[in-house]
């Protein structure tokens, strides 16, 4: 095929060529033009120059617009276009989270957020992971809200099995209009904190804190917000850049002192000289609490990557003052493998 003839070809023979501009007319001028020219130029001396006015992008702009902040360029025959330069154009900023996470594994000690292929489930957290998960969703709801649910919210009850509903227990009517109606609240601020796009706090504060409270009702365990504390430098992981980062979660779990057991627990850690420091933060109070797991919250459908880097590095340092705690009643030294597996 003759290129000649290609449709690149005709194109470019059909595409118009610049004209050259029609140089000034330079006829010899009369003398009684030149005399009328000069009039005329000793006419505009007199008066003062005048500066064309530029006009702004806002004086165009409809007052339903955003003015642009970029100065506004009118396309002609005659403009020619050109690339940024390299200190113009616009770069995509590094991402702090995959830093920290690449961090992460090459700390001291170093912390992985997903399990390498290369290296076996401890036994001790495969049993903890078998426990958590056998019955997870089994008899978990009372009996008496069953019909309640299915009145409301039928979709719903269809993907409820009836394995998730406990016969074992019958609280009493008043009992379960509280429980319902405790339940209706949580779900109305989760809906506005949808809705509305709220921040983390709120949803801590909405929808978190009151849903572990109903849980941890009737047990030994409380949940506590270590959102605004500090984790002890020394049990924090150190970068390759020998600098250690705060990252901690927003709630860690405790078992409080109403219960005997816990409370002659804390008196026997307070006789024996090792109560003033209990957990891996430095707040008078949490410090002298035996917290333990953590949960962090983040906004609707965000955090993916940042929650496990703020867990991993709370547990790590829970991991490392567990460790530290038990080298006081032993002089052996125990690995990381030999300690009690945390859950995030």
């Amino acid at each position: 095929m003759n290129p000649q003839v290609s449709a690149v070809w005709r194109w470019l023979r059909d595409v118009p060529c610049e004209t050259v501009a029609t140089p000034p007319d330079t006829t010899p001028s009369t003398p009684s033009g030149d005399l009328k020219r000069k009039r005329i130029m000793t006419t505009r001396s007199t008066s003062p120059a005048k500066r064309h006015r530029v006009l702004d992008d806002a004086d165009n702009v409809h007052p339903n617009q955003i003015a642009a902040a970029t100065p506004v360029t009118e396309l002609t025959e005659g403009t020619r276009l050109s690339y940024l330069s390299s200190s113009r154009a616009s770069k995509r900023a590094a991402s702090p989270v995959r830093d920290l996470l690449n961090d992460l594994r090459a700390s001291r000690p170093a912390v992985f957020c997903e399990l390498p292929y290369t290296i076996p489930l401890p036994e001790n957290a495969a049993a903890l992971f078998t426990s958590l998960t056998q019955g997870l969703h089994e008899q978990v709801i009372p009996i008496g809200l069953k019909d309640r649910i299915s009145a409301c919210f039928p979709l719903m009850a269809n993907d409820i099995p009836d394995s998730a509903y406990d016969d074992t227990n019958n609280p009493s009517d008043r009992e379960l209009d509280v429980l319902w109606e405790t339940i209706m609240e949580i779900m109305r601020e989760a809906r506005v904190c949808s809705r509305y796009q709220k921040d983390e706090s709120a949803w801590c504060i909405k929808v978190v804190y009151p849903m572990l409270h109903l849980a941890f009702k009737g047990s030994m365990l409380k949940a506590e917000s270590v959102q605004t504390q500090t984790i002890n430098p020394e049990l924090l992981p150190i970068m390759p850049k020998i600098h250690r980062v705060q990252k901690k979660c927003d709630y860690a779990f405790y078992f409080h002192e109403d219960t005997q057991q816990v409370s002659d627990l804390y008196d026997a850690l307070t006789c024996a000289g090792a109560g003033d420091v209990l957990s891996q933060t430095t707040d008078s109070h949490t410090k002298r609490r035996l917290l333990f797991s953590g949960l962090e919250v983040k906004h609707k459908n965000g955090g993916k990557d940042e929650a496990p880097a703020q867990l991993a590095t709370w547990i790590v340092a829970g991991m490392k003052n567990t460790r530290k705690l038990w080298s006081q009643s032993s002089e052996e030294v125990h690995s990381y493998c030999d300690l009690p597996p945390m859950v995030g």
